[in-house]
């Protein structure tokens, strides 16, 4: 309740000052709300964030994104930053369809398209199956189905053939005002009037923020636990190895089903860059990428083959010359490039 009702007084004194306060300023305030929890318990403090403080505080920052710098506190301190990353990483795998900030209609023509390119054309070969692409699209799609507004849970209503309306009221928890899509073939995806003036609970929708919004906040938080590993606590590997497969190859899947996968290919390469910079330190990392690096590499050619934008098929020949492999792992591919 205290780190609730902390972020929100926070977030709204902050918000209400642009001009007035600097983000160092920001930041400084933001880490002396955060030193009590920076030399907390790991248990004790892997409790509060499991029983809703990630989730307040991963809200906060999608309604004010400098808020972040909290969570990024936790991930600094020596004792803090075990059950922060822990917990961190566990939503941010559970959350990566949020990267993804196609409308609904969006999101079911890539994927028909996605299947139908599967089934033929000239390079047909490279198997990446339009039901492996139904069922993969977005990591962790199954547990985000009551999440609305996603790509995840919205192709049902887009195939129903079926225009969302918008600007029915109700009240989400909190208080605050939301228009509701009246399509009766999806579920009902409210927006925030004006987030900043809203109060913020666990339970407040992740649809009810900005898609662009939220998927800046994803983008950067999983660049700062990345981060947090291989560049600070190294000795944190084992939490993050837990961790990378699913977070990479969600980011991958979640590109697949996207029309515009650029940013997810830009992160993917941030990953890739900051686990073979620490080559001699994060050897251990390296380790989580075989397993994985033949879905990765057709995945990227097949986005490759099948986009015109210059930008994405040239990230996506580096992200496949680039993987963090060893070389004799690297040779292994060299067929299906």
């Amino acid at each position: 309740l205290y780190l609730e009702w902390a972020l929100q007084c926070m977030r709204l004194w902050t918000a209400e000052r642009p001009g007035v306060l600097s983000s160092g300023e920001v930041e400084r305030m933001l880490a002396s709300m955060a030193g009590p929890f920076t030399w907390m318990h790991r248990s004790h403090l892997q409790e509060i964030l499991a029983a809703g403080g990630m989730e307040v505080a991963v809200r906060h920052s999608m309604a004010h994104p400098p808020l972040h710098h909290f969570l990024q506190v936790l991930l600094t301190y020596a004792d803090s930053s075990p059950a922060a990353l822990s917990e961190l990483l566990s939503w941010l795998v559970r959350h990566i369809h949020l990267l993804n900030t196609d409308t609904e209609e969006t999101a079911h023509a890539v994927l028909t398209a996605a299947m139908a390119a599967s089934a033929s054309g000239p390079n047909a070969e490279r198997p990446l199956a339009g039901a492996e692409l139904l069922d993969n699209a977005a990591p962790g799609a199954r547990a985000s189905d009551s999440v609305p507004g996603t790509a995840a849970s919205s192709s049902a209503g887009a195939a129903s053939g079926h225009a969302p309306e918008l600007d029915t009221p109700c009240t989400l928890p909190g208080g605050a005002t939301a228009a509701l899509s009246r399509d009766p073939g999806t579920a009902p995806r409210p927006i925030l009037r004006d987030p900043l003036s809203q109060h913020v609970t666990a339970d407040t929708p992740l649809a009810c923020f900005p898609v662009d919004t939220r998927a800046a906040v994803v983008r950067r938080l999983i660049k700062v636990a990345v981060g947090c590993v291989t560049h600070v606590f190294i000795s944190l590997q084992p939490i993050l190895m837990a961790h990378m497969q699913a977070l990479v190859m969600g980011i991958t899947r979640d590109a697949v089903a996207c029309s515009q996968p650029h940013q997810h290919l830009l992160l993917l390469h941030a990953i890739f860059k900051s686990v073979a910079q620490r080559q001699s330190h994060a050897e251990p990392l390296f380790k989580c990428f075989p397993p994985i690096a033949p879905f990765l590499c057709r995945s990227f050619l097949r986005l490759h083959d099948h986009h015109t934008d210059a930008a994405v098929r040239d990230t996506c020949v580096k992200l496949a010359l680039s993987l963090p492999l060893a070389i004799s792992q690297q040779v292994l591919l060299i067929p299906q490039l």
